[in-house]
């Protein structure tokens, strides 16, 4: 079997063993995804060269993970901020379709790649800004009922950009969160974050995924802020 489709058996497998299921249109817009993303990496640094091999398990999987830890209510607004690639927010939208999805970075050469890659995707209300996080202009704040991001910066930073571009008071669970990927110790992360405040609730947990060996995950942990109003 050709390693093409390997992969999109792969992401199928791992996306119902956690409780998510994929039609065959959006595996193949996955597969679309992870080929134009490893041909720009080879002219824009999107991802680690050492991660072409396993872009799958690395960063597919990795970024919809989300998705298998929390259930977005339908047409939530969702900022990625310093998206790279359009990690984690592309794969989120390929999943969820309904989302309103804005991706930020300040690399202009990264921003230039996600327009390329939402318009051959055809993804929908989805749109990629060129800004620091700190620079959105006035029709951002109190925006967003989400933010995301994956492996980008310190936690106080995250927190500090994230405050006033995220809608507060929000009646649902997940709203006025930011969601994180972070990978190592974080104990010195959290520590700082709590000095800055803005929010209600710090939450860490092991990243799990059904499906993928644990030592694979080992350091990988899933960071929720809650905002305070």
């Amino acid at each position: 079997m050709e390693k093409s489709n390997q992969d999109k058996l792969f992401l199928k497998k791992i996306a119902n063993l956690n409780g998510i299921e994929v039609d065959d249109t959006q595996i193949d817009q996955m597969a679309t995804y992870v080929d134009l993303l490893l041909e720009k990496n080879k002219v824009v640094n999107l991802i680690s060269r050492k991660d072409t091999e396993k872009v799958w398990e690395s960063h597919i999987i990795h970024s919809i993970s989300i998705l298998f830890k929390f259930s977005f209510p339908k047409n939530v607004t969702i900022l990625d901020l310093g998206t790279g690639g359009g990690l984690p927010g592309i794969p989120v939208k390929i999943l969820r379709p309904d989302i309103d999805l804005t991706l930020v970075d300040s690399i202009k050469k990264k921003i230039d790649a996600i327009n390329e890659f939402v318009q051959k995707l055809r993804l929908l209300r989805t749109k990629a800004i060129w800004s620091r996080a700190e620079d959105l202009g006035k029709e951002h704040l109190n925006h967003y009922d989400i933010v995301i991001s994956r492996a980008v910066a310190p936690l106080k930073d995250l927190i500090k950009w994230s405050y006033p571009l995220i809608k507060k008071g929000g009646t649902s669970t997940l709203s006025s969160v930011l969601i994180a990927l972070k990978g190592g110790d974080l104990e010195k992360e959290i520590k700082q974050a709590k000095l800055y405040g803005k929010y209600k609730e710090i939450d860490v947990k092991d990243l799990i995924i059904a499906g993928i060996d644990t030592t694979v995950l080992e350091d990988k942990k899933i960071v929720v802020v809650r905002f305070s109003v």
